[in-house]
């Protein structure tokens, strides 16, 4: 149960007011982040404490809000589109070194059958000479 800035216990609809921070939509939660890191800037860290069990947060949640927020959110959405372009060009470049590897290993593998070839060939011709 959460209680109130006073410390009085609130009513059920007090609580889920303070707790309706929508989950589901990124731009939602982003503005609302925003607006509470705008709200605590200049508070202390009991004054942001009280605040946090106000509306229900963790101050670690804020915390951890501000870099994205001062970064600027695009920002976030630019790394993260990097990210996945990073991820797709180390896959392709996964993809090229394996068939590289398999083409490697079949001419080893020629390789090794002619050198065993040349071996039992000189045994032949020794034990054919005696």
């Amino acid at each position: 149960m959460l209680r109130s800035t006073n410390g009085e216990k609130m009513t059920r609809t007090e609580e889920s007011q303070c707790q309706e921070i929508p989950v589901n939509r990124k731009i939602g939660r982003q503005k609302i982040s925003l607006a509470v890191i705008i709200e605590t800037a200049g508070l202390n860290s009991a004054q942001l404490s009280e605040y946090c069990r106000s509306i229900g947060l963790y101050p670690e949640q804020i915390d951890q809000w501000k870099p994205a927020a001062l970064s600027g959110y695009q920002h976030n959405a630019q790394v993260e589109e990097e990210k996945i372009r990073s991820r797709r060009e180390d896959k392709k470049q996964i993809k090229r070194l394996e068939s590289e590897l398999r083409r490697k290993k079949k001419n080893w593998q020629k390789q090794l059958r002619y050198w065993c070839c040349q071996i039992c060939d000189r045994i032949v011709l020794q034990w054919t000479m005696v």
